[in-house]
């Protein structure tokens, strides 16, 4: 079986906003993205197209501070209708963290990057289901260290206990899942940072074991930024090795970046993806322009093809 797919993906536009409503208390900020979309697809000889204009995303933030140390954030997303994060952090001067509720857990360099900081037309295939059931969102808790010392090497611990099925629900069995990253520079005066990621659960009610950990790394030297992970995941007793690499260059007016992706599934099963775009700076931190084109397929499967341009206004 085998199928191709040719889409052409425009982003109409990214607005990032984020206003002062009462000074050192509460703000506010917004994303806003729209699609056109048009694809063509086939498979044994079926071919189908389409095109059309999405919302995909146009979420509102609230960022408010309780009292001294204790902030609390609320996220929700009126194209989805659908609440991303409502989380409050405690925070002590001694670098200790405390965050309890849904957020984005940042079990990756990718997952911490804010939406609109995307080099590439769509997160790595890692990004939403491979590091954890379900959703790179959950409910829960998350205890981090950071070292506040900014003459020491820098370090940062996060250990999470989270229900593991996802944002906006309840846990479906009666075990919570465990995880945990940890990131260090291993060098002063090195843009290099290293990381760890542990993740161990349970899916579906009846309490499958899943266990992931990945290594990875981020690397600075201007003009060009190095970001890679690898990863394995073991799930129903079938053990599946992953890895992907992403390369950018800021070259002033053209930011170019490239991204390679790899899963090895069961029974000899690969799928990979290959991406890469050019982003425009026609005013830098404010308008781009991003046009770009991925090949995705799981071989002797389906086969997709995609090009894409995006454009991303910031306020």
């Amino acid at each position: 079986m085998k199928s191709v797919v040719l889409t052409c993906f425009f982003l109409l536009g990214v607005v990032v906003a984020e206003v002062t409503v009462v000074p050192e208390r509460l703000t506010l900020d917004g994303v806003f993205r729209g699609d056109a979309l048009f694809w063509q697809g086939s498979e044994k000889g079926w071919a189908k197209s389409g095109f059309g204009f999405y919302n995909r995303l146009a979420a509102l933030g609230i960022n408010g501070v309780v009292v001294k140390n204790v902030n609390l954030r609320v996220d929700y997303d009126f194209a989805q209708l659908a609440l991303r994060d409502l989380f409050m952090d405690f925070r002590w001067t001694n670098g200790l963290q405390l965050r309890a509720g849904q957020f984005v857990l940042p079990l990756s360099f990718e997952a911490e990057a804010p939406e609109e900081m995307m080099k590439l037309d769509d997160y790595s295939l890692f990004y939403s289901t491979f590091n954890k059931p379900t959703n790179p969102r959950d409910i829960g808790l998350m205890l981090s260290y950071e070292n506040p010392c900014s003459s020491a090497t820098p370090l940062r611990v996060m250990g999470m206990l989270v229900n593991g099925t996802g944002p906006n629900s309840g846990d479906n069995n009666s075990w919570k899942d465990v995880c945990g990253r940890l990131v260090f520079k291993p060098k002063r005066g090195l843009d290099l940072l290293l990381g760890g990621a542990l993740y161990y659960g349970w899916v579906f009610p009846e309490g499958v074991r899943l266990l992931s950990f990945a290594g990875e790394w981020f690397f600075r030297q201007s003009p060009v930024t190095l970001l890679g992970r690898v990863s394995y995941r073991r799930f129903r007793n079938v053990g599946v090795p992953a890895g992907y690499a992403e390369l950018s260059a800021d070259l002033g007016f053209f930011e170019p970046a490239a991204r390679l992706e790899a899963i090895r599934w069961e029974e000899e099963n690969l799928q990979w993806r290959g991406s890469a775009g050019v982003n425009l700076k026609v005013f830098p931190r404010r308008l781009q322009v991003f046009i770009g084109y991925q090949y995705h397929t799981l071989v002797n499967s389906w086969i997709y093809q995609g090009i894409t341009a995006r454009l991303k206004a910031t306020l």
